[in-house]
């Protein structure tokens, strides 16, 4: 789940890419993350959804300064700056937070969030990192989804498609090709039934509530020991 966004304000633009990592972002804009350069060239900041809700309105986002020193053009007039990284987020939102959206087919973006979409179909190497209460008529090639909750469901899975967690009534109907499903343990994923899920080809639904993988075709099993601390 999307915890926060986080960029990176200079004077004269707000640079908030598709990750989080404040040192990576200095990297790739040439700035050294030193004490001087705090002081004078930029500002770290984040902007965090209430109660980790990425899909509540923009506005009650809580904007927050993630340093200690800032440069003296930003303390002039901190509140404009804010403004500037706010309609940041509306656009990064605009590209990655969707509500609603009917038959719609998606092939590229990351960290994609889903919320009541209606037959939606992933292709190619589409990143979705949260599917709620939605549906997704097909899984495709590379595309993946990190998390699926409340009553969301996926028709098929093909290629090498994956779904990371599956939790409350979250269901799939068939997972073909190299597909790989895991059923995350713990309350939220109780009723999950992986015996309803349809398995071809070499497809993998890892059960980590009952320590059993589910396995389509011809495979040796190798149970490894690990080493214990």
């Amino acid at each position: 789940m999307c915890k926060m966004k986080s960029g990176i304000i200079r004077k004269t633009d707000v640079f908030m890419p598709d990750y989080d990592h404040h040192s990576q972002m200095l990297n790739e804009l040439g700035i050294a993350d030193n004490r001087e350069n705090a002081s004078s060239k930029f500002v770290r900041f984040e902007i965090t959804p209430p109660n980790d809700d990425v899909f509540s309105p923009l506005d009650t986002w809580a904007f927050r300064v993630d340093q200690d020193i800032v440069p003296e053009w930003f303390e002039v007039d901190p509140g404009k700056f804010e403004d500037s990284a706010r309609t940041k987020l509306a656009a990064w939102a605009e590209e990655h937070i969707f509500i609603g959206l009917e038959d719609v087919e998606l092939k590229t973006g990351k960290s994609l969030y889903l919320k009541d979409c209606k037959n939606i179909t992933l292709r190619g190497n589409v990143e979705v990192e949260r599917l709620e209460g939605s549906t997704v008529g097909q899984m495709r090639e590379g595309s993946t989804v990190g998390q699926m909750w409340g009553s969301s469901t996926v028709g098929e899975m093909r290629e090498s498609s994956t779904v990371g967690q599956m939790w409350g009534s979250s269901t799939v109907g068939q997972m073909w090709g190299s597909s790989t499903a895991i059923l995350r343990a713990g309350v939220w994923g109780s009723t999950i039934k992986p015996e309803t899920i349809i398995l071809c080809d070499n497809a993998t639904i890892k059960d980590n509530r009952t320590k059993t993988l589910y396995q389509a075709g011809t495979w040796n099993l190798v149970a490894v020991e690990g080493e214990k601390p």
